[in-house]
């Protein structure tokens, strides 16, 4: 079963707070996220190599508790 997207960057998020509700930094998302799944967040051509933020729907800037898709 492939999960979708944005549960993928939840998980991340979650490994990172480990379960808490501490603030994360939104490069560490993008990071972790591609750690965990590199085939789904990694750069073209460099899958392996880089992450890729371009597409990564989480804001590039600001707190991510204003995200309204996070129900803060």
């Amino acid at each position: 079963m492939d999960i979708p997207r944005p549960e993928k960057i939840l998980v991340a998020m979650h490994q990172l707070s480990s379960g808490t509700s501490q603030p994360l930094e939104y490069e560490d998302i993008v990071v972790k996220s591609w750690l965990l799944f590199p085939d789904e967040f990694g750069l073209r051509k460099y899958v392996h190599q880089h992450p890729d933020s371009s597409d990564h729907p989480l804001p590039p800037a600001g707190r991510l508790d204003r995200a309204p898709h996070l129900g803060a």
